[in-house]
Protein backbone atom coordinates (compact mmCIF):
# COMPACT_ATOMS: atom_id res chain seq x y z
CA UNK A 1 0.00 0.00 0.00
CA UNK A 2 2.82 2.15 0.77
CA UNK A 3 5.32 3.08 -2.09
CA UNK A 4 8.76 2.03 -0.78
CA UNK A 5 11.29 4.87 -1.02
CA UNK A 6 15.35 4.40 -2.42
CA UNK A 7 18.02 6.01 -0.08
CA UNK A 8 17.84 9.60 -0.83
CA UNK A 9 22.08 9.48 0.01
CA UNK A 10 23.33 6.32 -2.17
CA UNK A 11 24.59 8.58 -4.82
CA UNK A 12 26.72 10.55 -2.79
CA UNK A 13 28.29 7.25 -1.28
CA UNK A 14 28.85 6.15 -4.59
CA UNK A 15 30.91 9.05 -5.39
CA UNK A 16 32.73 8.91 -2.06
CA UNK A 17 33.90 5.13 -3.41
CA UNK A 18 35.02 6.51 -6.36
CA UNK A 19 36.64 9.60 -5.36
CA UNK A 20 38.46 7.50 -2.49
CA UNK A 21 39.70 4.56 -5.20
CA UNK A 22 40.72 7.46 -8.36
CA UNK A 23 42.93 9.24 -4.55
CA UNK A 24 44.63 5.82 -3.79
CA UNK A 25 45.39 4.57 -7.48
CA UNK A 26 46.88 8.08 -8.41
CA UNK A 27 49.21 8.22 -5.12
CA UNK A 28 49.84 4.14 -6.02
CA UNK A 29 50.94 5.21 -9.50
CA UNK A 30 52.64 8.59 -8.70
CA UNK A 31 54.79 7.19 -5.65
CA UNK A 32 55.60 3.48 -6.34
CA UNK A 33 57.02 4.29 -9.97
CA UNK A 34 59.53 6.67 -8.21
CA UNK A 35 60.31 4.09 -5.68
CA UNK A 36 60.84 1.25 -8.35
CA UNK A 37 63.28 3.71 -10.10
CA UNK A 38 64.87 4.98 -7.01
CA UNK A 39 65.93 1.31 -5.91
CA UNK A 40 66.52 -0.88 -9.18
CA UNK A 41 68.95 0.58 -11.84
CA UNK A 42 69.05 -2.62 -13.64
CA UNK A 43 65.66 -2.41 -16.61
CA UNK A 44 65.15 -5.98 -16.45
CA UNK A 45 64.62 -5.82 -12.00
CA UNK A 46 62.82 -3.09 -13.08
CA UNK A 47 60.08 -4.49 -16.04
CA UNK A 48 59.76 -7.91 -13.63
CA UNK A 49 59.03 -5.25 -10.35
CA UNK A 50 56.46 -2.99 -12.83
CA UNK A 51 54.48 -6.36 -13.70
CA UNK A 52 54.39 -7.34 -10.09
CA UNK A 53 53.70 -3.67 -8.63
CA UNK A 54 50.55 -3.96 -11.18
CA UNK A 55 49.45 -7.42 -9.80
CA UNK A 56 49.72 -6.05 -6.12
CA UNK A 57 47.52 -3.15 -7.45
CA UNK A 58 44.74 -5.21 -8.46
CA UNK A 59 44.91 -7.22 -5.78
CA UNK A 60 45.24 -4.25 -2.67
CA UNK A 61 42.31 -1.87 -4.82
CA UNK A 62 40.18 -5.80 -5.60
CA UNK A 63 40.16 -6.19 -1.74
CA UNK A 64 40.10 -2.32 -1.07
CA UNK A 65 36.93 -1.78 -3.43
CA UNK A 66 35.05 -5.13 -1.81
CA UNK A 67 35.57 -3.49 1.66
CA UNK A 68 34.08 -0.41 0.56
CA UNK A 69 30.99 -1.63 -1.85
CA UNK A 70 30.27 -4.25 1.22
CA UNK A 71 30.55 -1.34 4.12
CA UNK A 72 28.27 0.42 1.33
CA UNK A 73 25.97 -2.16 1.06
CA UNK A 74 25.61 -2.64 4.82
CA UNK A 75 24.55 0.92 5.57
CA UNK A 76 22.31 0.84 2.27
CA UNK A 77 20.70 -2.43 3.57
CA UNK A 78 20.13 -1.28 7.04
CA UNK A 79 18.86 2.09 6.07
CA UNK A 80 16.30 0.14 4.05
CA UNK A 81 15.25 -2.02 6.56
CA UNK A 82 14.86 0.71 9.02
CA UNK A 83 12.79 2.62 6.60
CA UNK A 84 10.60 -0.68 5.88
CA UNK A 85 9.74 -0.95 9.28
CA UNK A 86 8.52 2.49 9.48
CA UNK A 87 6.82 2.17 6.65
CA UNK A 88 5.45 -0.75 7.93
CA UNK A 89 4.59 0.89 10.93
CA UNK A 90 2.41 4.30 9.25
CA UNK A 91 0.95 1.18 6.85
CA UNK A 92 -0.29 -0.97 10.31
CA UNK A 93 -1.44 2.75 11.62
CA UNK A 94 -3.60 3.76 8.62
CA UNK A 95 -4.82 0.33 8.19
CA UNK A 96 -6.05 0.18 11.84
CA UNK A 97 -7.33 3.94 12.06
CA UNK A 98 -11.24 4.15 12.13
CA UNK A 99 -10.99 7.04 10.04
CA UNK A 100 -10.49 7.19 6.21
CA UNK A 101 -6.70 8.35 5.37
CA UNK A 102 -6.01 8.33 1.78
CA UNK A 103 -3.51 9.81 -0.62
CA UNK A 104 -4.03 11.26 -4.34
CA UNK A 105 -1.32 11.97 -7.31
CA UNK A 106 -1.50 14.97 -9.14
CA UNK A 107 -4.58 13.83 -11.30
CA UNK A 108 -6.38 12.65 -8.47
CA UNK A 109 -5.96 9.26 -8.41
CA UNK A 110 -5.63 7.55 -5.54
CA UNK A 111 -2.54 5.86 -4.53
CA UNK A 112 -3.27 5.01 -1.21
CA UNK A 113 -6.26 3.83 1.01
CA UNK A 114 -6.65 2.44 4.24
CA UNK A 115 -9.06 -0.03 5.35
CA UNK A 116 -11.53 2.14 6.79
CA UNK A 117 -11.63 4.26 3.81
CA UNK A 118 -12.60 0.81 2.22
CA UNK A 119 -15.39 0.40 4.44
CA UNK A 120 -16.94 3.51 3.90
CA UNK A 121 -17.19 3.36 -0.28
CA UNK A 122 -17.80 -0.78 -0.24
CA UNK A 123 -14.94 -1.31 -2.59
CA UNK A 124 -11.25 -2.96 -2.16
CA UNK A 125 -8.69 -1.60 -2.09
CA UNK A 126 -7.46 -2.92 -5.22
CA UNK A 127 -10.51 -1.72 -7.07
CA UNK A 128 -9.81 1.71 -5.95
CA UNK A 129 -5.98 2.09 -6.40
CA UNK A 130 -5.53 4.05 -9.81
CA UNK A 131 -9.18 5.32 -9.93
CA UNK A 132 -10.13 8.65 -9.24
CA UNK A 133 -13.72 9.89 -6.61
CA UNK A 134 -15.71 9.37 -10.01
CA UNK A 135 -15.33 5.75 -9.33
CA UNK A 136 -16.70 5.75 -5.86
CA UNK A 137 -18.75 8.79 -5.73
CA UNK A 138 -22.06 9.96 -7.44
CA UNK A 139 -20.96 12.52 -10.39
CA UNK A 140 -22.46 15.53 -8.95
CA UNK A 141 -19.71 14.66 -5.46
CA UNK A 142 -17.28 13.35 -7.57
CA UNK A 143 -16.77 16.66 -9.18
CA UNK A 144 -16.77 18.70 -5.81
CA UNK A 145 -14.36 16.06 -4.44
CA UNK A 146 -11.93 16.75 -7.52
CA UNK A 147 -12.77 20.22 -7.69
CA UNK A 148 -11.23 20.56 -3.84
CA UNK A 149 -8.21 18.39 -4.96
CA UNK A 150 -7.35 20.89 -7.05
CA UNK A 151 -7.47 23.93 -5.51
CA UNK A 152 -5.82 22.38 -2.68
CA UNK A 153 -2.76 21.79 -4.60
CA UNK A 154 -3.02 25.23 -6.37
CA UNK A 155 -3.38 26.93 -3.20
CA UNK A 156 -0.38 24.95 -1.69
CA UNK A 157 -2.43 25.15 1.77
CA UNK A 158 -4.05 22.81 4.06
CA UNK A 159 -7.48 23.11 5.56
CA UNK A 160 -10.11 21.35 7.23
CA UNK A 161 -13.64 20.81 5.13
CA UNK A 162 -17.55 19.25 6.44
CA UNK A 163 -18.34 17.03 3.61
CA UNK A 164 -22.03 15.10 3.21
CA UNK A 165 -20.99 11.95 0.76
CA UNK A 166 -22.96 8.98 -0.22
CA UNK A 167 -21.01 5.48 1.26
CA UNK A 168 -22.04 2.28 1.17
CA UNK A 169 -24.08 2.79 4.49
CA UNK A 170 -25.78 5.62 3.33
CA UNK A 171 -25.16 9.09 3.53
CA UNK A 172 -22.76 10.33 6.18
CA UNK A 173 -21.03 13.65 7.13
CA UNK A 174 -17.00 14.01 7.30
CA UNK A 175 -14.89 16.53 9.22
CA UNK A 176 -11.94 15.98 6.79
CA UNK A 177 -8.73 17.38 6.98
CA UNK A 178 -6.75 17.95 3.46
CA UNK A 179 -3.87 19.59 1.87
CA UNK A 180 -0.66 19.11 -0.42
CA UNK A 181 2.24 16.74 -0.22
CA UNK A 182 5.86 18.27 -1.15
CA UNK A 183 8.70 15.66 -1.91
CA UNK A 184 12.18 16.01 -0.61
CA UNK A 185 12.60 19.11 -3.46
CA UNK A 186 10.02 20.96 -2.38
CA UNK A 187 7.55 19.91 -5.28
CA UNK A 188 3.97 19.04 -4.61
CA UNK A 189 3.32 15.87 -6.08
CA UNK A 190 -0.35 14.82 -4.60
CA UNK A 191 -2.89 15.36 -1.64
CA UNK A 192 -3.31 13.47 1.50
CA UNK A 193 -6.89 13.27 3.25
CA UNK A 194 -8.16 12.15 6.88
CA UNK A 195 -11.73 11.63 6.86
CA UNK A 196 -13.74 11.03 10.11
CA UNK A 197 -17.30 9.82 10.28
CA UNK A 198 -18.99 12.45 12.20
CA UNK A 199 -22.90 11.85 11.54
CA UNK A 200 -23.37 11.08 14.90
CA UNK A 201 -21.83 14.13 16.06
CA UNK A 202 -24.04 16.04 13.43
CA UNK A 203 -27.64 14.48 14.27
CA UNK A 204 -26.78 14.84 18.18
CA UNK A 205 -26.34 18.60 17.16
CA UNK A 206 -29.79 18.83 15.45
CA UNK A 207 -31.62 17.23 17.44
CA UNK A 208 -30.51 18.92 20.37
CA UNK A 209 -31.25 22.22 18.37
CA UNK A 210 -34.72 21.06 17.79
CA UNK A 211 -35.06 20.16 20.90
CA UNK A 212 -33.83 23.61 22.15
CA UNK A 213 -36.58 25.16 19.61
CA UNK A 214 -39.27 22.99 20.84
CA UNK A 215 -38.54 23.79 24.30
CA UNK A 216 -39.02 27.37 23.50
CA UNK A 217 -42.34 27.05 21.33
CA UNK A 218 -43.76 24.84 24.70
CA UNK A 219 -43.09 28.09 26.50
CA UNK A 220 -44.60 30.67 24.12
CA UNK A 221 -47.31 28.11 23.33
CA UNK A 222 -48.04 28.38 27.21
CA UNK A 223 -47.71 32.27 27.16
CA UNK A 224 -50.37 32.53 24.06
CA UNK A 225 -52.81 30.45 25.99
CA UNK A 226 -52.95 32.96 28.71
CA UNK A 227 -53.08 36.02 26.00
CA UNK A 228 -55.85 34.77 23.95
CA UNK A 229 -59.90 34.95 24.11
CA UNK A 230 -60.87 32.61 21.52
CA UNK A 231 -60.61 29.35 20.83
CA UNK A 232 -59.66 30.47 16.71
CA UNK A 233 -57.31 32.48 18.09
CA UNK A 234 -55.43 30.28 20.03
CA UNK A 235 -55.47 27.73 17.34
CA UNK A 236 -54.07 29.95 14.57
CA UNK A 237 -51.46 31.42 17.25
CA UNK A 238 -50.15 27.77 17.94
CA UNK A 239 -49.70 27.29 14.00
CA UNK A 240 -48.05 30.50 13.65
CA UNK A 241 -45.30 29.42 16.67
CA UNK A 242 -44.72 25.61 15.17
CA UNK A 243 -43.48 27.95 12.25
CA UNK A 244 -41.32 30.91 13.53
CA UNK A 245 -40.16 29.55 16.74
CA UNK A 246 -40.06 25.71 16.27
CA UNK A 247 -38.57 26.20 12.94
CA UNK A 248 -40.83 23.83 11.35
CA UNK A 249 -42.15 23.91 7.63
CA UNK A 250 -45.70 23.83 8.05
CA UNK A 251 -48.82 23.08 10.65
CA UNK A 252 -52.49 23.06 10.94
CA UNK A 253 -54.77 21.72 13.57
CA UNK A 254 -57.71 19.50 12.04
CA UNK A 255 -61.25 18.87 14.13
CA UNK A 256 -62.91 15.72 13.66
CA UNK A 257 -66.71 15.43 11.54
CA UNK A 258 -68.77 12.93 12.56
CA UNK A 259 -70.14 12.61 8.76
CA UNK A 260 -70.49 9.34 6.57
CA UNK A 261 -66.55 9.44 5.50
CA UNK A 262 -65.29 11.10 9.08
CA UNK A 263 -63.66 13.82 7.60
CA UNK A 264 -60.81 16.19 9.42
CA UNK A 265 -61.49 19.72 8.96
CA UNK A 266 -58.51 21.98 8.61
CA UNK A 267 -59.41 24.84 11.74
CA UNK A 268 -56.37 26.71 11.58
CA UNK A 269 -52.81 26.58 9.28
CA UNK A 270 -49.51 28.70 8.85
CA UNK A 271 -46.25 28.33 6.91
CA UNK A 272 -45.71 27.17 3.70
CA UNK A 273 -48.92 25.29 1.98
CA UNK A 274 -49.20 26.53 -1.54
CA UNK A 275 -52.83 24.12 -1.78
CA UNK A 276 -51.76 21.13 -0.21
CA UNK A 277 -54.75 21.38 2.54
CA UNK A 278 -57.33 22.55 -0.07
CA UNK A 279 -55.95 19.57 -2.37
CA UNK A 280 -56.03 17.06 -0.02
CA UNK A 281 -58.69 14.36 1.45
CA UNK A 282 -57.86 13.77 5.28
CA UNK A 283 -59.89 11.08 7.08
CA UNK A 284 -60.11 9.32 10.19
CA UNK A 285 -61.70 6.50 8.76
CA UNK A 286 -59.54 3.43 9.29
CA UNK A 287 -61.47 1.68 6.43
CA UNK A 288 -60.52 4.53 4.18
CA UNK A 289 -57.27 4.76 2.29
CA UNK A 290 -57.44 8.71 3.22
CA UNK A 291 -57.56 7.47 6.96
CA UNK A 292 -54.89 5.53 7.60
CA UNK A 293 -52.29 8.17 7.39
CA UNK A 294 -50.92 10.04 10.30
CA UNK A 295 -53.23 12.47 11.18
CA UNK A 296 -56.22 10.28 10.91
CA UNK A 297 -54.55 7.35 12.99
CA UNK A 298 -53.71 10.06 15.62
CA UNK A 299 -57.53 10.57 15.63
CA UNK A 300 -58.36 7.24 15.64
CA UNK A 301 -55.94 5.47 18.48
CA UNK A 302 -55.22 8.84 20.35
CA UNK A 303 -51.64 7.90 19.85
CA UNK A 304 -48.97 9.74 18.30
CA UNK A 305 -48.05 9.16 14.99
CA UNK A 306 -44.62 9.74 13.56
CA UNK A 307 -43.69 9.66 9.74
CA UNK A 308 -40.22 9.94 9.42
CA UNK A 309 -39.80 9.60 6.07
CA UNK A 310 -42.73 10.82 3.75
CA UNK A 311 -41.18 9.05 0.60
CA UNK A 312 -40.70 5.66 2.03
CA UNK A 313 -44.21 5.40 4.39
CA UNK A 314 -46.36 3.21 2.35
CA UNK A 315 -49.19 4.68 4.52
CA UNK A 316 -48.57 8.31 2.58
CA UNK A 317 -48.78 7.64 -0.92
CA UNK A 318 -52.70 9.27 -1.12
CA UNK A 319 -50.97 12.39 -0.13
CA UNK A 320 -46.97 11.70 -1.24
CA UNK A 321 -47.23 13.62 -4.54
CA UNK A 322 -48.58 16.65 -2.62
CA UNK A 323 -46.33 16.27 0.14
CA UNK A 324 -43.52 16.53 -1.89
CA UNK A 325 -43.93 18.81 -4.15
CA UNK A 326 -44.48 20.96 -0.74
CA UNK A 327 -41.19 20.17 0.43
CA UNK A 328 -42.27 18.30 3.36
CA UNK A 329 -39.95 15.01 3.91
CA UNK A 330 -41.65 14.12 7.76
CA UNK A 331 -44.31 14.87 9.85
CA UNK A 332 -45.71 14.20 13.27
CA UNK A 333 -49.15 14.21 14.26
CA UNK A 334 -50.28 14.49 17.74
CA UNK A 335 -54.36 14.07 18.83
CA UNK A 336 -55.89 16.28 20.65
CA UNK A 337 -57.72 15.00 24.04
CA UNK A 338 -60.38 16.54 25.83
CA UNK A 339 -62.97 14.81 28.21
CA UNK A 340 -61.40 11.72 27.43
CA UNK A 341 -62.01 12.07 24.08
CA UNK A 342 -60.29 13.54 20.59
CA UNK A 343 -61.54 16.59 18.95
CA UNK A 344 -59.08 16.42 16.11
CA UNK A 345 -55.19 16.80 15.62
CA UNK A 346 -52.13 19.23 15.49
CA UNK A 347 -49.93 18.16 12.36
CA UNK A 348 -46.63 19.03 12.22
CA UNK A 349 -44.17 19.03 9.13
CA UNK A 350 -40.35 19.52 8.79
CA UNK A 351 -38.74 20.08 5.56
CA UNK A 352 -36.20 17.15 7.04
CA UNK A 353 -36.19 13.19 7.08
CA UNK A 354 -36.61 11.87 10.59
CA UNK A 355 -36.77 15.29 12.15
CA UNK A 356 -38.84 14.36 14.78
CA UNK A 357 -36.44 12.79 18.15
CA UNK A 358 -37.86 11.22 21.42
CA UNK A 359 -36.74 14.06 23.09
CA UNK A 360 -38.72 16.67 20.91
CA UNK A 361 -41.55 14.24 20.29
CA UNK A 362 -42.21 14.30 24.32
CA UNK A 363 -41.94 18.50 24.11
CA UNK A 364 -44.35 18.18 21.44
CA UNK A 365 -46.54 15.76 23.32
CA UNK A 366 -46.77 18.18 26.12
CA UNK A 367 -47.46 21.26 24.15
CA UNK A 368 -50.42 18.91 22.52
CA UNK A 369 -51.37 17.84 25.49
CA UNK A 370 -51.31 21.83 26.88
CA UNK A 371 -53.31 23.27 23.84
CA UNK A 372 -56.20 20.94 24.51
CA UNK A 373 -56.48 21.53 27.86
CA UNK A 374 -57.07 25.40 26.60
CA UNK A 375 -58.93 24.32 24.08
CA UNK A 376 -61.06 22.97 26.64
CA UNK A 377 -61.05 25.56 29.33
CA UNK A 378 -61.99 28.26 26.46
CA UNK A 379 -65.02 26.54 25.88
CA UNK A 380 -66.14 25.85 29.13
CA UNK A 381 -65.37 29.72 29.50
CA UNK A 382 -67.54 30.38 27.06
CA UNK A 383 -70.34 27.95 27.83
CA UNK A 384 -70.14 29.68 31.74
CA UNK A 385 -70.31 33.38 29.58
CA UNK A 386 -73.39 32.16 27.91
CA UNK A 387 -75.14 30.45 30.83
CA UNK A 388 -74.70 33.81 32.82
CA UNK A 389 -75.94 35.92 29.79
CA UNK A 390 -78.83 33.93 29.39
CA UNK A 391 -79.89 34.02 33.25
CA UNK A 392 -79.00 37.91 33.29
CA UNK A 393 -81.78 37.87 29.76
Amino acid sequence: MFQRLATPRAGVEVLKIVGFYALFASLWILFSDKALEAAMSDPALRITASILKGWAFVAITSIMLYALIHRFWLRINAANQAQQRTLGQLEAIADNSGDAIFVKDLDGRYTLFNRAACRYVGKPVEEVLGNDDRALFPPDQAAQLLAHHHELIANDRSEAVEETLETASGPAVFLAFKGPLHGPDGKIFGTYGISRDITREKQAQQEMSRLNKALRLLGEGNLAMVGVDSEQALLDEICRLMVTTGGYRMAWIGYTEHDADKTVCPIAQSGFDDGYLASVRISWDEHSEFGRGPTGAAIRTGQIQVNQDVASNPLMTPWRHHAREGGFQSSISLPLLSNQSVIGALSIYSEEREAFGPNEVTVLEKLAANLAFGIRALRERQERDSAEAANRA
